[in-house]
């Protein structure tokens, strides 16, 4: 065996959907009993942002506006810790989530996210959109809101280009 020759200066990034520090996260209960969301009938993806159907206790990485028009902001994003026994087909390279399974949905703590190739490079302290229809990431310009997306809580805590991971923060604090 040989002496180890090669140091990592940095941790190597994570996958969509994990914890980017060991800062504190918080999550959001089921409203009916407090414990975990399901997944919708359609599944839902890790790494992007959900929105909780209070009614069914269930979450959902897609969201059609109401007929008022009416939006609601993402109650956090569904995170990918825990849930491996319940992707779809295996598991094999897929963050799919099975309908019915059991969802973490994180609403603060230090998280990787990937920004959506159809978004605009991300600067650091900007703020998190969710696109409405897949619940993906994107970044927006400081005085307008990107197409077919809400604001989240999160921030960006690092700059990346689209397409790419990019680490995310949501407390109320500075980046």
């Amino acid at each position: 065996m040989s002496l180890q020759t090669h140091i990592n200066r940095y941790f190597p990034m994570g996958i969509e959907g994990d914890f980017a520090s060991t800062n504190p996260f918080f999550t959001e209960g089921s409203p009916l009993d407090g414990g975990l969301v399901a997944a919708s009938p359609a599944g839902v993806v890790a790494g992007r942002f959900a929105w909780i159907d209070e009614e069914k206790g269930t979450v959902s990485t897609s969201l059609v506006p109401s007929s008022s028009g009416q939006v609601a902001s993402p109650a956090g994003f569904v995170g990918r810790q825990g849930h491996f026994s319940a992707l779809i087909g295996g598991g094999e390279g897929s963050l799919q989530l099975a309908p019915g399974s059991g969802v973490t949905v994180y609403t603060a703590g230090d998280f990787w996210l990937r920004l959506a190739a159809s978004s605009i490079a991300a600067v650091r302290g900007g703020r998190v959109y969710a696109l409405l229809a897949t619940g993906e990431a994107v970044a927006g310009s400081a005085d307008s809101t990107p197409e077919g997306s809400v604001g989240t809580e999160f921030r960006f805590v690092s700059s990346a280009q689209p397409g790419t991971l990019v680490r995310v923060r949501s407390f109320g604090g500075s980046v």
